[in-house]
């Protein structure tokens, strides 16, 4: 049995659960963006948002339906 810790961790899974707030099957942060120049195109700008444990807001992106924000 295994356990995955640390900050990028706990990061990829508070932004994991917007999905559902932002109705989106994919959400990552800035820096996921900023490593895949030809899929861009296909993810959509969110809101900035508030993580748990970090003092400022971070940008993130979807991939899906959208609606409602």
């Amino acid at each position: 049995e295994y356990t995955v810790i640390g900050d990028a961790v706990n990061i990829a899974s508070r932004i994991e659960s917007l999905c559902k707030t932002y109705a989106q099957e994919l959400i990552i942060s800035d820096s996921t963006f900023d490593l895949i120049s030809e899929y861009k195109e296909k993810f959509q700008s969110l809101p900035d948002t508030e993580v748990k444990g970090k003092s400022s807001r971070i940008k993130i992106y979807g991939y899906g339906m959208g609606v409602g924000w």
